[in-house]
């Protein structure tokens, strides 16, 4: 299972971010976004929703996903 805090080590990013960085399919509903207002991503440097933590089906979704290679 890949870990929430392994996938922010190097900064905060947005979902759509994890998604192509895990192949995963987040969805709104699985994350959590403490701060109302976007802010700039760590990965794409676009001002986005930061993720802050995630859902319990937010993990369920990132079980056995490693990062892809791009």
């Amino acid at each position: 299972m890949t870990k929430f805090k392994n996938i922010t080590k190097n900064g905060f990013i947005c979902r759509n971010c994890i998604n192509r960085l895990y192949g995963a399919r987040l969805e709104r509903t699985d994350c959590i976004y403490d701060e109302p207002y976007p802010r700039k991503c760590a990965r794409c440097g676009e001002m986005r929703n930061i993720v802050t933590g995630l859902t319990l089906g937010g993990k369920i979704k990132l079980i056995g996903k490693s990062v892809i290679k791009e």
